[in-house]
């Protein structure tokens, strides 16, 4: 986008460099200028260096003068008549309004910063005061590189300002209008602000910011050398300014005149200047071994800030302020109803758009568009921003669709038809013609609306087929992004076919885009962003744990990272691909084909290597592949209603292949011939949920509800309880995976408002409910016995036999759900945990943990068709003697890697034996992390303990075969002895300590800590915190010998076996024998023996009784 600013970055690059080195550089010019601060004393010695050995002279003001030392420079403004009206403050005070001695011009340093730095008092920014003739930024003169924008002089009317006379648009600090309203020949209406902005700064006020008839000026060349409004500017020669009339030309018009470079292609006046502060060398991290990991953003600390993000420069140019529109998701709470969302950079506020589309139970925001008016930021360089809540947002006003229109929107599209019955006909279609009828016919939506950006969205049928929708985006700063949508979906008016077509789209009648001969096929969607103006070019970096907190996205393992050689590969690999319409991109068009693949998994592992490195080429990655989805032919939509089809709507609606009678079809039927592709439930992956969530798009919402729609269409309407919309019985345990994690995500980030909303709604519950009916209430699988918590489908990979790896499909799935807070989803996951978790812990029982990864495991008699119900009795495909995972167990989606992703959804859903279960199967799998450096989809890193963090990769300690001694750290840490007899500390935070084979010592220390003894006889000592522990086989001593213990919970003890362990007189509780131990005793009344140590410290002994306990159980040391 332009910017008025590009002639003098340079300057700011400097003071960039400066800030980025502040405290830390060698040079004794620069070193601690600002420290922590960005203070004035600094900003002092930061202008002494920065205008050494420029050359040039004279005052920069609008029709005045200056005089002075270089940081002292006295500048004066221009009164009514043009003459000096006095001094308006020094450098400290005015940095904009600034002259300069010869070879130590006045710089052009943005005059916005709060304090010290805060120009005119209060004034506006970049204009002055309505009525009463203000200076308009005058620039300082000199500098040997081309520097100024406009400087105007005082005049009888002021130039870009519309308040009554004399009176102060700015009035109590608002924005940009107080109370005047806005600005004439702007696209703001209504009053922008209210509450103070930088001590009543203005940052812009935007004039004919859509038309080409007038620029930041009223006669002269802003940068050229010669001043607007009659005052001067230095040359980009370095020549000092010289004194101007003073008018203001034309009675203050802000037209006929020229901006910068003379020209200005839409009238803008300037934007948001560079913000001071801390920027950022890089978007990520990537290391000496060649991985790329997620950045680590700014954290929350005031009361009021929720989560930051980061503005990160890739490209080779520095990029100037504009307007970025991206989505985000919060935690429950963090934006509570009532409250705005605000933004600031190093403490100043910037502006903030938040158009709020889904929303938690408790009212508060869960997912919002946000635009932000953004800094100028170089090339290689990233800033944070914080976002943070307040009683009122920091604008007003809104930007209308019929400003839009009467600014000369100028976009049109032409199509000439080169098959079927319109062959030879050419059609041309004027998108502000579809906007203005739309307007008249009621027909307009508006997906957002504010004083940053509006977008409207209409649209028009192109012939029988085809209809073309134009989301049309309008930002403050006056530049225009289109997204035009071109779609062949309807359902039940027409015979839908696969129809060719050239097409051409122009942009203020400039060709920006032409397809000749495209076959859009049947079903299918395109679309492209057009740009009035260059598109933004700063890319939105996101707090990865923070989504991760919020349940939207699984926690994924960030101490793995990425190869980014995989993230290049697949960057490059796009220029061979087909991006374009109806191109597939990197998305397997043939999706029923067995084996593994990038694509399945609750996300994508092109999703999933942009989540976990924020990488930008991964990003173009997810966006290229979730742009062809539009290729993929489940797009239904009923001309009825203009939505995605609705089995509510149409009951027997079926949008599968299979021949069955009695079903709603589609006009002409349903057929994929001709486009490519082969679609089903079980394998079709997650295109549009992410990309939607992280960009707001409206392409790519509407992307997520066609795939969600045809999921539930496509099954058989006998089998689905017709409008019920069950997905279970006509569907394999994967696709029944994927079909809830469809409807899931649909139904959580689908905006509110939408009426399809409530529809994939209706649809989770009622399947949730459905599972859980089937299988928790009413006992369907009973008859498993201690093998429950599988779900069962006749027809399945071999007769009897279930798929341990479909079902933790499932699983994922539904740990999603429960992240989310759906309904059932939790009972469903507890019904689960006895499979899920079981068959790695059934070892004593009979089952090899082992070949639990296996590709089939039959638990029904082949012969019989009885079911098992004893884990002795299950055998599998594999050697069930393996003392290793069976099931690709080197392959990043291998068997044990999914397997291992599922039980990390159940150690953070809390299931029971979870986390020992997954402690075994990280122990055996490390050599995967490895392999997750390529492939990430399954990398899950559950949470761990009342703080939430996540034990990850990094955080695994695994000993070998010997007799090892295994020292954690203060972090929270899985630590695990492997065979031998180990002795394994952890030194804070909270750990799980598993003891492996052998006769182990574990010392949990201080945190509340998780310790398994696992085999041998072992010695389990919690330390202080609240700890839970488990001996596992053989003779286990349970020791507590540290005062403020907490409370600890024993789980498996044996009487007449096991120890407890007590320090005597420990807490001062008088128990210093092991009678005494037996008169701390008590019952919970639920089957559990309560220990009272004294001092509100007690043990829980989970099962066991007091009774059954004597004092042989007991040593007092």
């Amino acid at each position: 986008m332009p910017s008025h600013y590009s002639d003098f970055m340079a300057t700011f690059d400097l003071l960039a460099s400066y800030m980025n080195e502040a405290g830390n550089s060698t040079s004794s010019q620069s070193a601690g200028l600002f420290g922590s601060q960005f203070s004035a004393s600094g900003m002092e010695a930061f202008l002494r260096i920065a205008t050494e050995g420029h050359t040039g002279a004279g005052a920069a003001t609008a029709g005045g003068s200056g005089s002075g030392s270089p940081l002292h420079a006295t500048a004066t403004t221009g009164a009514a008549d043009g003459s000096s009206n006095g001094a308006i403050n020094n450098w400290y005070a005015n940095i904009s309004n600034g002259g300069g001695e010869a070879g130590h011009p006045g710089l052009s340093i943005p005059s916005w910063q709060q304090g010290a730095f805060n120009p005119m008092n209060g004034g506006d920014i970049l204009h002055g005061q309505p009525g009463g003739g203000g200076n308009y930024s005058a620039v300082g003169g000199g500098m040997s590189h081309e520097q100024t924008i406009h400087s105007s002089g005082g005049g009888s009317t002021p130039v870009y300002s519309s308040g009554a006379a004399g009176g102060n648009s700015h009035t109590g600090g608002s924005y940009t209008g107080g109370n005047s309203g806005y600005v004439p020949g702007t696209l703001n209406e209504g009053n922008y602000g209210g509450g103070s902005y930088m001590n009543g700064g203005d940052v812009r006020h935007e004039t004919n910011v859509y038309n080409n008839n007038g620029s930041a000026g009223s006669g002269g060349n802003s940068s050229g050398g010669s001043s607007s409004s009659g005052g001067s500017s230095s040359s980009s020669g370095g020549s000092s300014g010289s004194s101007g009339s003073g008018k203001s030309g034309s009675s203050g018009s802000s037209s006929s005149g020229n901006s910068s470079s003379g020209n200005s292609s839409s009238g803008n006046v300037d934007k948001l200047p560079d913000i001071p502060g801390d920027f950022y060398e890089s978007v990520g991290k990537l290391n000496q071994k060649g991985l790329l990991y997620a950045p680590e953003l700014d954290q929350a600390k005031g009361s009021n800030e929720v989560v930051s993000i980061r503005l990160a420069n890739n490209g080779n140019k520095q990029e100037a302020a504009d307007h970025y529109t991206f989505g985000h998701v919060f935690a429950e709470g963090d934006v509570p109803a009532g409250k705005a969302l605000v933004a600031h950079i190093n403490g100043i506020q910037v502006p903030l758009q938040m158009d709020a589309k889904a929303f938690h139970d408790d009212g508060s925001v869960k997912h919002a568009v946000l635009t932000l008016n953004g800094p100028s930021v170089s090339s290689g360089k990233a800033i944070d921003v914080m976002l943070s809540t307040a009683n009122s947002p920091s604008g007003s006003g809104s930007i209308s669709a019929s400003k839009i229109l009467s600014n000369g929107y100028d976009l049109t599209v032409d199509f000439k038809i080169e098959s079927g019955k319109d062959a030879g006909k050419t059609i041309h279609i004027d998108a502000a013609d579809v906007l203005r009828d739309a307007m008249k016919d009621g027909s307009l939506t508006t997906w957002l609306k504010g004083p940053l950006a509006s977008e409207y969205s209409a649209e028009v049928e192109v012939n029988d087929l085809l209809t073309a929708r134009f989301n049309v985006r309008a930002y403050a700063d006056g530049s225009v992004m289109t997204d035009v949508v071109v779609s062949n979906s309807k359902t039940f008016s027409t015979n839908v076919t696969n129809v060719t077509y050239d097409v051409t789209i122009r942009e203020d009648g400039k060709v920006v885009e032409k397809y000749n001969n495209l076959d859009h096929h049947r079903h299918g969607t395109w679309h492209s962003e057009v740009w009035s103006d260059d598109a933004p070019g700063l890319q939105v970096v996101y707090d990865v744990p923070y989504l991760f907190e919020t349940g939207a996205v699984p926690g994924y393992d960030l101490s793995t990272g990425v190869s980014a050689s995989d993230i290049s590969g697949a960057y490059n690999k796009l220029a061979s691909l087909n991006t374009g319409p109806m191109g597939e991109a990197g998305v397997f068009m043939g999706m029923p084909a067995p084996g593994g693949r990038d694509d399945i998994g609750i996300l994508p592992e092109w999703a999933v290597n942009y989540l976990v490195t924020q990488d930008a080429r991964a990003l173009k990655v997810m966006l290229a592949n979730a742009d062809a989805s539009g290729s993929v032919p489940w797009h239904y939509i009923d001309e009825a209603t203009g939505k995605v089809v609705s089995i509510k709507d149409h009951p027997r609606l079926y949008l599968g292949e299979s021949n069955i009678g009695g079903v709603t079809r589609p006009e002409g039927g349903v057929s994929n011939e001709g486009t490519g592709w082969q679609i089903d439930n079980a394998h079709q992956p997650s295109l549009n949920y992410l990309p939607y969530l992280v960009t707001g798009s409206q392409y790519y919402l509407e992307e997520l509800k066609a795939q969600t729609s045809w999921t539930v269409a496509s099954l058989n309407p006998d089998s689905r309880g017709n409008g019920a919309g069950v997905i279970e019985s006509d569907n394999q345990v994967r696709g029944q995976a994927w079909s809830l994690r469809n409807l899931g995500d649909a139904a959580y980030i689908i905006p509110d408002k939408d009426p399809t909303k409530a529809y994939f709604e209706k649809l989770l519950d009622s399947n949730l409910d459905h599972y859980v009916k089937k299988y928790v209430i009413d006992g369907a699988m009973d008859s498993a016995g201690e093998l429950e918590g599988y779900i069962w489908r006749d027809r399945y990979v071999a007769p009897g036999a279930v798929a341990p790896w479909e079902d933790d499909f499932f699983t994922l799935a539904v740990g999603t759900l429960a992240r989310r807070g759906f309904d059932g989803a939790d009972t469903l996951l507890d019904w689960k945990t006895n499979w899920t978790v079981g068959r790695f812990l059934a070892e004593d029982e009979g089952f090899n943990p082992y070949v639990a990864t296996s590709y089939r495991i039959f638990v029904q008699d082949q012969q019989s068709g009885a079911r098992y119900s004893s884990w002795d009795q299950l055998r599998t495909d594999s050697n069930d003697g393996s003392q290793s995972f069976v099931g690709s167990p080197n392959a990043a989606d291998g068997y044990p890697a999914i397997a291992r992703a599922s039980l990390a959804t159940m150690v953070e859903h809390g299931a029971e034996g979870a986390l020992e279960a997954y402690g075994f199967v990280v122990s055996e799998t490390q050599h995967l992390s490895a392999k997750f450096e390529n492939a990430p989809t399954f990398n899950f890193a559950p949470t761990l303990g009342p703080d939430g963090a996540r034990i990850e990769a990094a955080n695994h300690i695994v000993a070998g075969k010997g007799n090892d001694t295994v020292t954690g750290s203060s972090d929270n840490e899985l630590l695990h002895g492997g065979a031998g007899n180990d002795k394994i500390v952890g030194n804070g935070g909270d750990d799980a300590i598993f003891g492996g084979d052998g006769n182990d010592k574990l010392y949990g220390n201080n945190g509340d800590d998780f310790l398994f003894g696992n085999d041998g006889n072992d010695w389990l000592n919690g330390g202080r915190g609240d700890d839970f522990m488990k001996g596992g086989k053989g003779a286990d001593d349970f020791v507590f010998d540290v005062s403020n213990s907490g409370r600890d919970v024993i789980d498996d003890f044996t009487p007449g076996v096991d120890d407890i362990v007590i320090k005597a007189n420990l807490n001062g509780n008088g128990i210093d024998s092991a009678a005494d131990a037996l008169k701390a005793l008590s019952s919970d009344g639920h089957g559990n023996t309560i220990l009272d140590l004294g001092g509100n410290n007690e043990v829980m002994l989970l099962g066991i009784d007091p009774k059954d306990l004597s004092g042989a159980d007991f040593i007092i040391n």
